[in-house]
């Protein structure tokens, strides 16, 4: 929504006199099943048939060293490991017979910055012990890729001495969601869906086989804070070019809003701009009202309400309302003020505009 389309009158409008009918409406509307609320998760985050077993099997891969699987599958399933294996180096390059080469990964948790202890509410919270904080001995991983082979060993030490992890898999799944998980939701949002949606899809609250589907994947910590997160940096990045004025800073909004008020026979408005003593900065505020809503405020002005609301444009200015009762004790809009800022510079300029235009000290009694 741009500053030129707001509307300020809060009288009723055609619409709210049946809106008995638009909520009934509404209501049958959201029962009827929605095409995408079929859609199974396996369509959206695709993994191996047996993607459970493969998971906990090379989790585990140091203790079952003759263990092997090819270089495509090992490359898919790599994503779901992401939050245990940290990818070091890359050394694989096609060979004649495939790739070949060396890969080089290291636990996760196996860095110094991880041996803080873990309190004791969040150690409860995901079911993590003292134990589990301290510095996993598997610093050290390699997969070594043969013809499109691979195959993994620790350097300089013998298959009877590897190392094991001092963690489960459940635990580096509560810390951390892995990068398959992450870049299906975020491949979601990206689409256009509301985060909340995402959330539901991906839950199962749709579909009982999709919360089957992620904790197998590994995604059973999920929550909403990771799509709000990828939501609201997409939304910075991708404007919504629906709403009118998405594309245009801010002065050519202003422009826009005093055009659109010209247009208005009863409206008077004011450009106003203010330096904040705080920090030196400068806010800026457009003040407008109709002339007749001046005149009730200068009678019934003696008792007015102020107030501002927030995001109701794409600028995230404030827009200020004043407020008085009329003779029957009904609440009347009288002026109004949009403003960059909520400091109480700028709005002391708006508040002297509006006492000049109800005459001065003579007319609204500003206290």
């Amino acid at each position: 929504m741009s500053l030129s389309t707001l509307r300020t009158d809060l009288s009723p409008t055609p619409s709210s006199q049946s809106s008995s009918s638009i909520y009934s409406s509404t209501r049958s509307t959201r029962n009827k099943p929605d095409e995408r609320q079929q859609t199974r998760l396996e369509t959206v985050l695709p993994a191996p048939p047996n993607i459970a077993a493969l998971w906990k099997q090379y989790f585990n891969i140091l203790q079952t060293p003759s263990k092997g699987i090819e270089y495509s599958a090992w490359l898919q399933l790599e994503a779901f490991l992401e939050n245990v294996y940290k990818k070091d180096k890359d050394r694989v390059q096609m060979g004649p017979e495939g790739p070949i080469g060396r890969i080089y990964y290291s636990c996760r948790w196996s860095k110094e910055k991880y041996t803080s202890p873990i309190e004791l509410g969040k150690r409860k919270r995901d079911g993590a012990t003292q134990n589990k904080c301290d510095k996993c001995p598997v610093n050290s991983l390699v997969a070594v890729v043969t013809a499109g082979w691979v195959t993994f060993e620790v350097p300089k030490l013998s298959p009877e001495s590897w190392p094991a992890h001092n963690h489960t898999l459940e635990w580096c799944d509560g810390k951390k969601i892995n990068k398959a998980v992450r870049d299906a939701v975020c491949a979601e949002i990206e689409k256009g869906y509301p985060a909340s949606y995402v959330q539901k899809l991906f839950n199962g609250e749709w579909q009982d086989g999709n919360r089957v589907h992620l904790q197998a994947c590994g995604g059973m910590h999920l929550s909403g804070k990771l799509g709000n997160n990828v939501a609201r940096e997409y939304l910075k990045a991708n404007r919504n070019q629906r709403r009118k004025g998405a594309l245009e800073d801010w002065q050519q909004q202003l422009n826009d809003a005093k055009h659109y008020l010209d247009t208005q026979e009863d409206w008077i408005y004011r450009q106003v701009s203010a330096v904040r003593i705080h920090d030196g900065k400068t806010s800026n505020a457009l003040v407008f009202g109709s002339q007749d809503r001046i005149q009730t405020l200068c009678h019934r002005g003696k008792l007015t309400l102020l107030d501002s609301t927030h995001c109701t444009n794409k600028l995230g200015w404030f827009l200020f309302t004043l407020v008085v009762r009329d003779e029957q004790g009904s609440f009347i809009p009288c002026a109004h003020f949009l403003s960059s800022n909520e400091d109480g510079d700028i709005i002391g300029a708006c508040l002297r505009v509006i006492r000049e235009w109800t005459g001065g000290l003579e007319g609204w009694k500003l206290s």
